[in-house]
């Protein structure tokens, strides 16, 4: 052999450290996420988001009343700025490729319509559907309505047609001791039979259920205006005994027990099924929670997915309907 003959090079035995590896010749899926980050940053993010709140709320725990929806939201942006930096410092192949990686990203926003209320809407239901405005404001009446906002607008619209119908006064904001609880059952859509349940004290210590009843709703936004006469509503009254109101008591105690639970929670749409619309008092306190009925129909995107009546519900509802006969 040659003296001058070049000896080949001997490759080295030394493993490679992983920074020099990730930091010159990354590996192919390693590449393919930094490209396509926004995408999948995106779904994991939101997807994430949706399995912790179901989690928390399986064990009791609603996460919009211990973080606000802002705070929930800030690791979506948080990580990828630690982690862009981190990659700025240490990897020359990154920082090599960033001013096209960012026009990349640019048009795959785009051409993804990903705009800035688009993803705080996917994040408000992920989030389960909380409340957007303080409870203060959630719980104020509505203007020119019965309920408070944190009735469904359409609902709340078909409510307070039906309740100024029956003749029946607004509770919300309206202090009144005598107050107990008004239940409204509305049903699936309009041009189906409404019921009233009104229970209020006596002097005596005794109670009456007021029940009204109108066959047909009509539609509230319909340009006809339909006008109810007496042979439209039915209105009966039931004297309640002071055993029935200590029953009554109880089931309100397990309808507060429910709306402290649910209170951080809304609708975006006004689900299909019957609607229980419950206002009551306790304490001198009012409330108010609109309780789905169940169904196995499609729940409409962007709405809490209904539970089981809630046993507080059911026995008020059986309360009421076998003290006035009806079903």
């Amino acid at each position: 052999m040659s003296s001058e003959e070049a000896v080949p090079p001997v490759k080295s035995l030394a493993p490679r450290k992983f920074t020099d590896t990730y930091s010159n010749e990354p590996p192919f899926w390693f590449a393919l996420g930094v490209w396509f980050f926004p995408v999948w940053w995106l779904i994991c993010y939101i997807s994430s988001l949706s399995a912790i709140t179901r989690i928390a709320t399986q064990f009791g725990f609603d996460l919009p009343s211990l973080l606000s929806p802002q705070g929930l939201c800030a690791p979506f942006i948080l990580i990828p700025v630690l982690w862009g930096a981190l990659l700025l410092k240490t990897n020359n192949w990154f920082r090599r490729r960033l001013p096209i990686m960012i026009i990349v990203w640019i048009a795959l926003i785009v051409l993804g319509d990903v705009t800035q209320g688009a993803m705080s809407e996917a994040f408000w239901l992920a989030q389960g559907c909380p409340v957007k405005d303080s409870l203060e404001v959630t719980e104020r009446r509505a203007p020119g309505r019965y309920l408070p906002n944190r009735c469904h607008e359409y609902m709340n619209s078909r409510a307070s047609g039906m309740l100024e119908a029956m003749n029946e006064r607004v509770i919300c904001e309206e202090p009144n001791p005598k107050f107990v609880c008004r239940l409204l059952v509305l049903g699936s859509d309009t041009g189906g039979s409404v019921q009233c349940f009104r229970i209020e004290t006596q002097a005596d210590g005794s109670g009456i259920l007021c029940y009204k009843k109108i066959d047909s709703e009509p539609n509230p936004y319909s340009k006809i205006r339909f006008k109810f006469g007496r042979d439209t509503m039915l209105s009966r009254e039931y004297r309640l005994s002071t055993t029935k109101l200590k029953e009554l008591d109880a089931i309100l105690a397990g309808a507060e027990q429910y709306y402290q639970r649910y209170k951080y929670r809304s609708d975006r749409f006004a689900s299909s099924g019957k609607h229980y619309l419950l206002e009551f008092q306790v304490l001198g306190k009012y409330f108010y929670y609109d309780v789905p009925e169940r169904s196995s129909a499609r729940v409409p995107l962007g709405t809490v997915q209904p539970e089981p009546m809630p046993p507080f519900l059911q026995k008020l509802l059986t309360l009421c309907q076998d003290t006035a006969n009806v079903r």
